[in-house]
């Protein structure tokens, strides 16, 4: 199999490409948000996208735990030589996934960014090591925007954080210094199904990105930080990768 960086569907391509998205564009909850209900832009992301992933399964049920699969993104990364902590979101609407892989910038092999005095580092790993699944799904938060695309798609999808958690199901899969991944179940969501839909049948003509960040409950959790985004560009659904 050939590395993840000669796959079709690329970084920097306008057309069915994928890149980092810009977390300073987006607003989180700041210091004093629980008495002002202030928002600010976020610092850089606390991760960089190291690949994003577009296929489809062999097994009509789908990866829940893509980071375990054999000819998965994670693992191909891993023969790549990459031997940092990999933070994986994996979308799973089989027989169709994508999967974001978020490394920290510079980071250690096997570690997560360091919690150095940061109340969202510390947080972060909080929700990686400790959290119940329970608990991780009253913080993962994703914040989608659709920069570009038919009207009725940027209606439909918003710009509001959601604790995906909350209205669909999510996995949670953790093997220590290698990967964490959230892995969440589309179809799980009567709302989520009729959206996604909605992105599949525009997705030639869409740029979407997607941010995530974890939820700050209290004020040793502020400000928030967005611990990383990814943006699609004019995706085309026929030309994924596969089967995996």
């Amino acid at each position: 199999s050939s590395a993840p960086s000669a796959w079709e569907f690329k970084r920097g391509e306008t057309d069915h490409g994928w890149d980092e998205a810009d977390a300073t564009q987006i607003n989180v909850r700041g210091s004093n948000f629980l008495k002002d209900k202030n928002k600010n832009p976020s610092e850089t992301s606390v991760f960089e996208v190291v690949h994003l992933d577009l296929y489809e399964c062999e097994d009509q049920k789908g990866y829940p735990n893509i980071s375990a699969i054999d000819n998965g993104v994670v693992k191909e990364l891993r023969k790549a030589g990459d031997e940092r902590f990999f933070f994986v979101v994996n979308f799973c609407m089989p027989p169709l996934q994508i999967s974001c892989v978020f490394a920290a910038k510079g980071g250690l092999a096997g570690q997560l960014p360091p919690a150095d005095g940061s109340k969202s580092a510390a947080l972060l790993h909080r929700f990686v090591e400790e959290m119940s699944d329970a608990e991780r799904s009253q913080r993962f938060k994703v914040i989608p925007w659709v920069r570009e695309g038919p009207w009725i798609v940027q209606k439909a999808v918003g710009r509001t954080p959601a604790i995906i958690g909350k209205s669909l199901k999510v996995s949670y899969f953790h093997d220590k210094s290698n990967y964490f991944e959230v892995s969440v179940d589309i179809f799980s969501s009567s709302a989520a199904q009729r959206i996604l839909s909605l992105l599949k049948g525009a997705a030639k003509a869409l740029t979407l990105e997607v941010f995530f960040v974890l939820e700050g409950k209290d004020p040793e959790e502020l400000p928030e930080h967005i611990l990383g985004g990814f943006r699609v560009s004019r995706g085309d659904l026929s030309r994924t990768r596969g089967p995996v």
